[in-house]
């Protein structure tokens, strides 16, 4: 993921919310995207984990 990119983040089914990255962090195993949303600054998820991108 790169910065710019818009992302669907969804908490449950039927919660979810279209996000825009302002950066990744790597680590061993999560990927931290830092966000554009002042509420949802950080989201987490586990390497293996894909992410539906909205174009």
């Amino acid at each position: 993921m790169t910065e710019g990119l818009w992302f669907w983040h969804e908490l449950a089914p039927g919660l979810g919310w279209m996000l825009q990255v302002a950066a990744v962090e790597l680590r061993l195993d999560v990927v931290g995207i830092f966000t554009t949303d002042p509420e949802r600054e950080l989201v987490e998820y586990p390497r293996g984990r894909q992410v539906r991108l909205v174009e």
